[in-house]
């Protein structure tokens, strides 16, 4: 730090008339002052905090990186520079400032918390845990840097490892809503579903308008089982910014009788979701209703035979005949589905006759499997629901088997890698929709997937079918349960740890050998 009278004089004259409001009298000295001292890094400083002061954020960085490239051992004005840079978007800029401001003083703690939330923004996750987790050497009852720090292992998928971070962030802070929000997530993450209905309940006592927090608790409690509460909380999705209801002309249906009304049910979520939920169609014509179901293209060849559907359009045509509408997934809660009553007579969709397929009908006496390894690649949960191939190949090792795979989009290129002497016969050439998908599982004895539409759809069929579940599974399909209620055909092989694929694979060769030699 250089001394100079005149120049600590002028510094301590400018911060005051910047408290004062005064930006141009503050201006105006360090100017006339840095005139006559040369440039002098504090005076360079307080230039740059009076022009960050009237928003003019280029000249301010320039005067703040003059002052550190004369005198960089300076925590403040490192730290006040990486605040400028980052309202100028140089957010990789503003990250080596603050690492410079963290280097000099590690207990400071403002620079921790930008630091750590720009790394976090940026997606760096592991930097970010590293300064929090540096920075609670220094504030270990800091609750906000408990929290970023259960924030940072969130990012990086490691929700049980977050966990204390929340849980130590509301004990010194109990009324801290994001954080109970959180826990409740990482606790159903860790498999704790009572401890996951507690934290969101806290949170709503918090925050009663959290839609969030309604709808992380709809998730947990239909998880339990509990789907009077579940589906109540449930209609708290339409309240969230990305799920806002679709808008139409006629009524929704609510809990009104539908007798001699055109009712329209539509898909709101994605395929998998329109298979399970269009079960209750039947349901609503037998009260009476003129069922219309409006899903995606794909599915409009399978749903034409559906029992109590009368007409099948695309997702969003809107017929003008139509008196009232429903989102599927609201029905579970009209007809007040428990774990127990679930409508789950299948088939409940008819399986489509199909002509002979080259390969399936070359089978011969073995057991005809179908397996589909991933789902859609651009669904965020994807790479924890999907099993390598290289790992499902291993199942067609078995003797007195034949194996043939469903998958479709771009994950079936994953094919092309595998050793031809696996001698898995690629379907997709015939599979244009779940009409022929259909068509292809009624011919198969089992089909083994992850939990994608096929798994709903072969459910449906009433087919036999094996779904391998990550560790963290949807709420659908219960908690520690190798059945399903919604499919009676169903069996269900459960990762024991998140991304532990191969016991469940072994687990599955077993089966497939028994089957296969029956």
């Amino acid at each position: 730090m250089i001394q100079d009278p005149a120049a600590a004089n002028a510094v301590q004259e400018a911060m005051r008339l910047i408290q004062a409001g005064a930006l141009d009298d503050a201006e105006a000295l360090c100017r006339k002052t840095l005139a006559e001292t040369g440039d002098h890094p504090d005076l360079l400083h307080a230039l740059g905090l009076v022009l960050a002061q009237g928003r003019d954020f280029a000249a301010a960085a320039a005067a703040i990186e003059r002052s550190v490239a004369l005198h960089g051992a300076n925590a403040d004005a490192n730290y006040n520079l990486g605040v400028i840079l980052e309202k100028l978007g140089r957010l990789d800029d503003a990250v080596a400032a603050w690492r410079r401001a963290a280097d000099l003083a590690p207990a400071y703690a403002a620079v921790s918390a930008n630091l750590g939330l720009a790394l976090t923004r940026m997606a760096r996750y592991e930097d970010a845990f590293a300064v929090y987790d540096a920075a609670l050497a220094h504030h270990p009852d800091n609750a906000d840097f408990l929290f970023w720090a259960g924030n940072a292992l969130t990012g990086l998928e490691r929700g049980p490892e977050a966990r204390p971070y929340y849980e130590k962030a509301v004990t010194v802070r109990d009324d801290f809503a994001e954080a109970w929000h959180f826990l409740g997530m990482a606790a159903r993450d860790d498999g704790d579903v009572a401890a996951a209905i507690r934290s969101q309940e806290k949170t709503i006592t918090l925050r009663p308008d959290s839609a969030d927090a309604h709808f992380e608790l709809a998730q947990a409690l239909l998880l339990k089982g509990d789907f009077a509460r579940g589906f109540d909380e449930y209609q708290w999705r339409w309240r969230r910014p990305q799920s806002a209801p679709r808008t139409f002309p006629h009524p929704p249906l609510g809990d009104g009788d539908p007798a001699g009304r055109s009712v329209l049910l539509y898909g709101e979520q994605g395929v998998g979701d329109t298979l399970q939920f269009v079960r209750y169609a039947p349901l609503l014509a037998a009260e009476g209703a003129r069922v219309t179901v409006s899903c995606h293209e794909s599915l409009l060849r399978l749903f034409a035979g559906t029992e109590g559907v009368e007409r099948v359009v695309p997702l969003f045509q809107e017929p003008d005949d139509v008196d009232a509408h429903a989102p599927l997934m609201d029905l579970p809660r009209r007809f007040a589905t428990t774990v127990d009553t679930i409508p789950a007579s299948v088939p409940y969709i008819p399986v489509p006759p199909a002509p002979a397929i080259e390969g399936l009908d070359g089978a011969g006496a073995k057991t005809r499997i179908g397996i589909v390894w991933s789902g859609n690649p651009q669904q965020p949960n994807n790479r924890n629901r999907a099993c390598p191939l290289e790992l499902m190949a291993r199942l067609a090792a078995v003797e007195g088997t034949a194996f043939f795979s469903l998958q479709v989009g771009d994950p079936a290129a994953d094919l092309a890698g595998l050793d031809p002497s696996a001698g898995i016969v690629d379907l997709a050439p015939r599979l244009g929709d779940f009409h022929d998908t259909a068509a292809v599982i009624g011919q198969l004895d089992l089909v083994i997937t992850v939990d994608t539409s096929v798994a709903h759809l072969a459910g449906a069929l009433g087919r036999p079918v094996w779904l391998l579940l990550s560790h963290v599974a949807d709420w659908r399909w219960l908690s520690d349960r190798d059945d399903s209620p919604w499919y009676p055909t169903m069996r269900i092989f459960r990762q024991d740890r998140p991304g532990d694929w191969p016991p469940v694979i072994a687990r599955v060769a077993e089966a497939v050998k028994r089957e296969a030699s029956t």
